[in-house]
């Protein structure tokens, strides 16, 4: 099955910390007032904020394949909603792993480390560990992409996740230096199927917040997204190099990444 490129859509939801003008983390909680369970919407065609535990979490509509620069002011909207929402003193901070004060994290919902488990395409769709939130006061900020099409499948799903990786995660590597952050969550392969209602697809939740830094930024992930679908449709996996992928991803290895991008050809950014 190849897919409609015409009717893929893809949405998102990322996480943001708040921060005061030290650079402490604070909890969201008390500023945001949407749940997982009941996000405040900030529009009418889908964009919503809330809190997840401790952190600011936004979610934005599905738009079309080739509509990037859409996504990209669908994502500035809800961040300036949450920014509208701070008091004087507070701002978000776009970044993927930071670590709370005690006095940040008394409330029950700051304990909360997501909700659904989540599961890992590089190993039959086996059930990834969740970590335990009471163990740690370190927190990490995703940006999870939904990708929608017809005939989604949890096989098909998986494989294009593996395309996802090669395409997005590995190259990350060189933006994103965070080494903490698949400690707790996002980990190669991470994936969700996804019921859409009129429609299913998956929710791929390995790349950090890195993604939105800034728009140039941004748009190098969309076009890895959309290389990831044509190698998708061309018949590509790369079950082949399992152990070698999931090793640089999960352990953020630069020499196992390079070797892997200039054996894949793989853009990378440059000046990243």
């Amino acid at each position: 099955m190849k897919i409609d490129v015409n009717k893929v859509k893809i949405g998102a939801d990322f996480e943001l910390f708040i921060v005061d003008n030290e650079k402490n983390f604070i909890s969201a909680i008390p500023f945001i007032d949407g749940t997982k369970e009941s996000p405040l919407p900030v529009s009418p065609v889908g964009h919503a904020i809330q809190h997840d535990g401790a952190l600011a979490e936004a979610n934005v509509p599905p738009v079309l394949l080739f509509s990037n620069e859409e996504m990209w002011e669908n994502i500035q909207l809800v961040t300036e909603a949450i920014k509208e929402r701070l008091p004087t003193g507070l701002e978000v901070l776009c970044c993927p792993n930071g670590e709370y004060k005690d006095d940040q994290l008394q409330d029950e919902e700051a304990r909360r480390f997501g909700c659904d488990p989540d599961f890992s395409a590089w190993n039959g769709g086996e059930i990834n560990e969740k970590p335990d939130a009471n163990e740690t006061n370190k927190r990490c900020c995703g940006y999870h992409v939904h990708i929608s099409f017809p005939g989604a499948s949890p096989a098909n799903v998986m494989r294009l996740v593996r395309l996802l990786d090669v395409n997005i995660a590995l190259p990350f590597l060189f933006i994103d230096e965070d080494k903490e952050r698949r400690n707790l969550y996002g980990k190669a392969g991470c994936f969700r199927f996804k019921d859409y209602g009129e429609i299913a697809g998956v929710e791929y939740r390995s790349l950090s917040n890195s993604v939105i830094k800034d728009k140039e930024t941004f748009n190098f992930f969309w076009d890895g997204l959309i290389k990831a679908i044509k190698d998708y449709n061309e018949g590509l996996d790369y079950l082949a190099y399992e152990a070698k992928i999931q090793e640089a991803i999960n352990t953020y290895n630069l020499d196992i990444a390079n070797e892997l991008v200039e054996e894949f050809n793989i853009k990378v950014l440059e000046n990243a």
